[in-house]
């Protein structure tokens, strides 16, 4: 049986995890895949997988864990025992529990992971002052990507009954990092800058945002992915908030040196 990708199931606010599955996938030679995109609402628990389709699992890592936002949204799905490949995207610090939360995910929703990777992305709260992993997935994170896809074929092409990954191969503990306290914390606006373009609103995967009155974010809403700033066209959005700026300044002194991606296959 020849294997495709079939799906990309991905939460993606600023792009970067949506990238890098992409990479993933053109490394496998596929190009009619299609995309379950959780970033703005819920995948159907209808949606259903060809036997010889395997899909792809692809979020961003938040504070070392999985987004619930992302969670949430894919939690009616049902692999019904179809392959799958399990990435995270993180900002260049550490993905910690992410991937062996993500394997448990694929797991407990009857996917049979196969392949499992960590790739860097532009942290969000990357800035000017504190650039963070500034510019990545770059080309050299693309081209493994690549590969590593490239990988997977290989892999599936072997025709060895036993691709299934055992859980002790994947990174993480168990339990699970305890998420932190939530923040309540949005971007600011200025408003010499903002010109009432509602881009923020549009890009906002959690609406935290009103079309009426776009300047202000709600902070009880707010998840600090950082896309309305990040897409912002005027620059006009921005963590002014000290507690943001110091885990920015933390985080620019302490992770400077480049991380490469984490693969298994």
């Amino acid at each position: 049986m020849k294997y495709t990708i079939g799906e990309l199931i991905y939460f993606s606010p600023t792009g970067t995890t949506k990238r890098i599955v992409e990479s993933i996938a053109e490394g496998f030679g596929s190009t009619s895949h299609r995309h379950l995109d959780a970033t703005f609402s819920d995948i159907s628990k209808n949606e259903t997988f060809s036997d010889n389709e395997i899909c792809m699992i692809g979020s961003p890592v938040y504070a070392g864990r999985l987004p619930s936002t992302f969670l949430s949204r894919i939690s009616h799905i049902n692999g019904n025992g179809r392959y799958a490949v399990l990435v995270v995207v993180y900002g260049n610090r550490d993905f910690e529990d992410a991937l062996v939360e993500l394997f448990d995910f694929a797991i407990a929703h009857n996917f049979k992971p196969i392949a499992a990777g960590a790739f860097i992305g532009e942290h969000s709260y990357s800035t000017s002052s504190f650039p963070l992993s500034q510019g990545r997935p770059d080309s050299i994170d693309s081209t493994k990507a690549i590969y590593f896809g490239s990988r997977i074929v290989a892999k599936v092409s072997s025709k060895n009954s036993d691709m299934v990954l055992m859980g002790t191969t994947i990174p993480g503990n168990r339990p699970y990092k305890p998420i932190p306290a939530i923040l309540n914390v949005a971007p600011a606006t200025d408003l010499e800058l903002c010109t009432n373009c509602q881009t923020c609103v549009s890009v906002c995967p959690v609406h935290a945002i009103s079309a009426s009155n776009p300047a202000v974010s709600d902070d009880n809403e707010c998840i600090r992915c950082s896309a309305c700033i990040k897409k912002c066209p005027e620059t006009a959005r921005s963590m002014t908030d000290e507690r943001i700026v110091e885990i920015s300044k933390r985080l620019f002194n302490g992770c400077k040196d480049r991380k490469e991606p984490v693969t298994i296959v």
